[in-house]
């Protein structure tokens, strides 16, 4: 994930809500791999069961697609 996606996406958790360290809190992550995940390339410079289930959780919550590009949210949706 590109730092710039990584980037809306924590501006995304924020605007739910919650932000990057409670996101992980809440899913049993250590906010610095997620942090790390989001902000510096970790999964796309070396993966592992930790990132790989990072990406899954993002994928799951709607805030990336499988690959790994934003998904703008729709506003005011009914």
């Amino acid at each position: 994930m590109k730092p710039s996606i990584g980037r809306q996406v924590a501006d995304e958790m924020k605007r739910r809500g919650t932000g990057p360290r409670m996101w992980a809190r809440a899913r049993n992550f250590h906010w610095r791999t997620v942090n790390e995940v989001l902000h510096h390339d970790l999964g796309g410079k070396r993966g592992g069961p930790r990132t790989d289930a990072i990406f899954a959780a993002l994928i799951k919550d709607g805030y990336i697609d499988v690959n790994h590009e934003f998904i703008k949210p729709i506003e005011n949706a009914v």
